[in-house]
C-alpha cells in the first residue's frame, strides 16, 4: 500500500460537488493513496449523507500519509 503514489486533492467549495468527487475518488483511482485536503467534518457529513462507508483520517505532521 505504501509503495502507491499519493495524490492529493482539494475539495473546493463545501456547497458544491466538490466533497462529493472527493470522496469518491479512492473507488474510481484505487492504484493511488488519495490524500483530501478539506475539513473533516464537511466530508463525514457528505459521506453520510451519500451513504458511503469510507475511513477519513487526520493529517499528522511529520508522518506519512496513510
Amino acid at each position: 500500500m505504501a509503495d502507491r503514489p499519493v495524490l492529493a486533492v482539494t475539495a473546493g467549495e463545501p456547497a458544491g460537488i466538490g466533497p462529493d468527487l472527493v470522496l469518491r475518488l479512492p473507488a474510481l483511482a484505487p492504484e493511488v493513496r488519495c490524500v483530501a485536503i478539506a475539513d473533516r467534518g464537511l466530508l463525514a457529513g457528505r459521506a453520510a449523507a451519500l451513504g458511503l462507508e469510507t475511513e477519513l483520517a487526520d493529517y499528522r505532521a511529520g508522518q506519512p500519509a496513510r
